[in-house]
């Protein structure tokens, strides 16, 4: 009786993970939400955030980061996830943990306040376990992202043990467990921007994601330690808090990500003049919610995203102005209709890692790891449609006066209806016929007559619809 019930209640589990992932192209092989915790990342109640991968002996190991660990998962059966081992954070409570891989070293990081500090964990042992070689503040007590290029290791909004702050700074990892401090980026450029949320490095040219203060191109020279600051991107078409990038396999395209406001479409720009780089493309994910790290897959022109409530995107950029969506897996199965929670940004994918046998893994914000097969998303020619008119739209702006715009990343020709109400559902605004076409690509509400708080507009076309906060100051 108890094996009958055992697998009855395995059916129904697999059953409702069958009904609840809103796919295309892409397969859940497994998932993991197993972690110890004892407590969630601080303010935004967030448990897991940053993942990595390591492949050692033929065998593949997921590295998830929650609020107060590290776990290392090995990942070749993916019906059976096993935790090999778990390195406790230098802080708990952590919103984010990101990490990078260099031989078989991990380099752990954080950005919370606190006694925080550069974690370097030895993964030789595996599948026995990892060891901790450095724990320590020395180096640096807080670092928002790294990235590693051939023996350099880039820091992103570094916070040192004396409580100086370097906007971006360069170590030697030649030796792994001993960091050799190279070059702080405001050594060279005094008045550059306040702060490196992120950075992609690409034969020694380094693309820096600078917030609200747009992207900014250095070159590092290995033989001065020099930065020199080559080019800028700013006043971009949707431009917001510029997060991250990655740079495709051509070195000519560059996928580029905003995170705030919500609702940002991503980017395809051509980086071939680096004096002149051009956006060409404006793409939203696939109902809308914030790109929030694109990576190169390294295979057949594919791109994949991380998209907070829409989960997990694969793009052919094979033609850089006219990305195609191939497929995805949305991990944030609680919004299944248009209207995703964009008010409530830090929800779905935060990031993801692909090994050499294709498997992808991504951490969900409130759910855990994720394996997944997208062996059809990555070889798929055939583009995956979905409210190819409402995925364009975008409203701005979110705090408004006397009016906000609707308006649309792509041109095509619609006929569109909106209505407004408040947020207890009662209708401030009835149903307004609102048109799109090759002339006119954005339109105006006006706003001036409704009293100060929040609102909801929902825009429809003929089979579904968009739902967007804003507030009236």
């Amino acid at each position: 009786m108890k094996i009958v019930l055992s697998f009855i209640l395995s059916f129904l589990m697999l059953y409702c993970d069958a009904q609840v992932y809103d796919a295309n192209n892409i397969t859940m092989l497994g998932h993991w939400d197993g972690g110890s915790l004892t407590s969630v990342g601080t303010g935004i109640g967030n448990r897991y955030s940053g993942c990595y991968g390591y492949e050692q002996g033929g065998k593949e190991y997921a590295i998830v980061g929650n609020a107060d660990y590290t776990y290392f998962i090995n990942i070749d059966d993916p019906t059976n996830l096993i935790t090999i081992d778990s390195v406790a954070g230098a802080l708990q409570n952590c919103v984010w943990r990101e990490y990078r891989v260099f031989q078989n070293f991990v380099y752990a990081v954080s950005d919370d306040a606190g006694a925080n500090r550069l974690q370097i964990i030895d993964l030789q042992y595996l599948p026995d376990s990892v060891h901790v070689v450095v724990n320590s503040d020395s180096i640096a007590k807080q670092i928002h992202t790294i990235f590693i290029e051939d023996t350099l290791l880039y820091g992103g909004s570094v916070t040192y043990n004396d409580g100086t702050f370097s906007a971006m700074t360069v170590w030697s990892i030649a030796d792994p467990t001993h960091p050799i401090q190279l070059r702080k980026l405001t050594e060279n450029i005094p008045t550059f921007a306040g702060h490196v949320h992120d950075m992609f490095a690409n034969n020694d040219t380094v693309y820096l994601s600078c917030g609200f203060d747009g992207l900014q191109v250095v070159v590092f020279n290995r033989d001065t330690r020099d930065f020199i600051l080559v080019g800028s991107l700013t006043g971009y078409p949707f431009s917001g808090y510029n997060h991250s990038v990655t740079i495709m396999d051509d070195g000519l395209t560059m996928i580029m990500a905003d995170e705030v406001p919500a609702d940002l479409p991503f980017k395809s720009v051509d980086i071939s003049d680096l004096s002149d780089m051009q956006v060409l493309q404006t793409v939203h994910s696939k109902y809308g919610a914030t790109p929030h790290n694109p990576y190169n897959a390294h295979y057949n022109n594919r791109c994949y995203v991380s998209c907070y409530q829409d989960g997990l995107m694969v793009y052919d950029v094979s033609r850089p102005d006219s990305l195609v969506l191939t497929g995805f897996f949305d991990t944030h199965f609680a919004t299944l209709d248009t209207a995703h929670e964009t008010d409530l940004a830090y929800k779905g994918s935060w990031g993801a890692y692909m090994f050499t046998n294709k498997m992808i893994i991504t951490n969900d914000m409130q759910t855990g790891l994720y394996v997944l097969d997208a062996t059809e998303a990555l070889n798929n020619p055939t583009a995956i449609r979905s409210n190819p008119t409402l995925q364009s739209l975008y409203v701005y702006p979110t705090i408004c006066e006397n009016e906000i715009t609707i308006a649309c990343s792509t041109n095509i020709d619609a006929t569109l209806q909106y209505d407004i109400k408040s947020l207890e559902g009662k209708i401030i605004c009835a149903t307004t016929p609102f048109i799109l076409n090759g002339n006119s690509q954005k339109g105006s509400v006006a706003t001036a007559n409704l009293s100060t708080g929040f609102y909801l507009i929902t825009i429809r076309n003929s089979t579904s619809s968009r739902a967007f906060k804003f507030f009236k100051k």
